[in-house]
C-alpha cells in the first residue's frame, strides 16, 4: 500500500485478516497509524509492516503482492512512473487499485503530480496483462471544514474527486 498516511486502508485490510505492508514517505503519519494499529490489538497490529520509503527510489519487489493500493499519492515523478512501479509489484492474478485526484480538480491544483484521470491510468497499463475492472470519475461535495486536519475553511465545495481505477492481472 503506497501513501499509507493515516493507515485507514491498512487497518481495514488487517482487521479482515490480510497481511499488509504499508508504505509512506513521511514518518509522522506512519507513527500515528502504528499507534492506531496497536490500539486495535495484536491481532491487527501484527499483520501490518509499516515502512517509511520513497517508492520512486526504492520500488517494491516485482510480483510480490496480491493487492496493491495507492490512494491520493503525490509524486514528483508523475503518475505514469508511479503506476508502472506499482503495477510491477502485483502478482499474477492480483489486483491494482489506484485512487487519485482528477486533473480537472481545481482544489488540488498545487499537487499536479497527484493528478491522473482513469483513462490516463488505464493507458499506462499493458492491456495484454491487465483487465480493467473499473475506471471512473466520481464527483462529490466535500465539507472543507472536515477535509483533513488543519484544512478547515468552513464551507463545502464540489470536487472532481477520486479517479479510482481497479485492474486485475490476466
Amino acid at each position: 500500500m503506497r501513501g499509507a498516511a493515516g493507515g485507514e486502508e491498512a487497518l481495514w485490510l488487517a482487521e479482515r485478516g490480510w497481511s499488509v505492508q504499508a508504505v509512506d514517505i513521511a514518518a509522522a503519519p506512519l507513527a500515528a497509524a502504528r499507534e492506531r494499529a496497536a490500539a486495535l490489538g495484536a491481532d491487527v497490529a501484527d499483520r501490518i509492516t509499516w515502512r517509511q520509503a520513497d517508492l520512486s527510489a526504492h520500488p517494491p519487489a516485482a510480483e510480490a503482492f496480491d493487492l496493491v493500493c495507492s490512494h491520493y499519492v503525490h509524486t514528483a515523478h508523475g503518475p505514469a512512473a508511479l503506476l508502472e512501479a506499482l503495477a510491477s509489484a502485483v502478482a499474477p492474478g492480483g489486483t491494482l487499485l489506484v485512487a487519485a485526484h482528477h486533473p480537472d480538480d481545481a482544489h488540488h491544483a498545487d499537487t499536479p503530480g497527484a493528478h491522473v484521470s482513469p483513462q490516463q491510468a488505464a493507458a499506462v497499463l499493458d492491456p495484454g496483462r491487465w483487465e480493467v475492472l473499473a475506471a471512473e470519475t466520481a464527483t462529490r461535495t466535500v465539507d472543507a471544514g472536515g477535509h483533513g486536519q488543519g484544512h478547515g475553511h468552513g464551507h463545502s465545495h464540489p470536487m472532481v474527486g477520486g479517479s479510482p481505477v481497479s485492474v486485475d492481472t490476466r
